[in-house]
């Protein structure tokens, strides 16, 4: 399922009163089945442009394109994890139609089979941040949102998930757009990655990445990074 936004204007209203935009003439698609990787500035509206995409903000100007039958699966920076549920119970509220052998192979795939009895709070950050993508992938999204899915993990935890996450989407390709502030993250997974400007936020540059993900080299990986590195320093003067 193809991903069309298309944000003419959106404001927020600041402590002081004072209305601010956020986003202008804010454009992107994604294809059916591809990653997009949104970098940017910190602070320049990509969370605030996901919850556009997902329904949770429609104070806006402009238009998403998605059908009203489509599924959509959010992954939160936070793990958002009922606390009196159990790891089970969290993926099955979201998924109640899940079957049980659906649940299993998801479970397993991101090694959470020994702990789905377990409350929230008898897991560690990464166990949690587990979760989430099971809860998400449990619901069979057409279109998947990913907002720093791995933020404050440290770095051999965040690679190991971004590894998990790569082989979900190589067994069911969704339709996904992933919030970043790290560029090896978007340089790993991404098949296109749209470079923000500082606030407000619009697309300055786009980068096609022509080497299929399950085949990029660490150094390939790398020169990726360091390519967004440099467009995103750019970014600054083109706010």
């Amino acid at each position: 399922m193809r991903l069309d936004a298309d944000i003419t204007s959106k404001l927020v209203r600041a402590a002081n009163g004072a209305d601010i935009e956020v986003l202008r003439d804010m454009r992107l698609a994604v294809e059916p089945g591809r990653l997009a990787a949104l970098v940017g500035p910190s602070g320049c509206g990509k969370t605030t442009f996901l919850r556009c995409l997902a329904g949770l903000d429609t104070n806006f100007s402009g238009r998403i394109a998605l059908p009203s039958e489509a599924r959509l699966g959010m992954v939160f920076q936070e793990p958002r994890l009922l606390p009196w549920r159990t790891v089970d119970d969290n993926i099955r509220l979201a998924a109640p139609d899940a079957t049980d052998a659906a649940i299993d192979q998801l479970l397993g795939a991101l090694r959470l089979s020994g702990h789905r009895k377990h409350y929230p709070g008898e897991l560690s950050l990464g166990l949690a941040r587990r979760v989430a993508l099971a809860r998400a992938f449990a619901v069979e999204p057409d279109v998947l949102l990913l907002d720093e899915p791995f933020v404050s993990l440290d770095a051999l935890l965040a690679q190991e998930l971004r590894r998990e996450l790569a082989a979900l989407l190589g067994r069911r390709p969704v339709t996904t757009l992933l919030v970043t502030h790290d560029t090896m993250e978007a340089a790993q997974l991404a098949d296109t990655v749209y470079v923000l400007s500082e606030r407000p936020a619009h697309v300055i540059d786009q980068v096609d990445i022509a080497i299929r993900r399950i085949e990029r080299s660490a150094a390939e990986v790398s020169d990726i990074a360091e390519d967004l590195d440099r467009r995103l320093g750019s970014s600054h003067s083109h706010a």
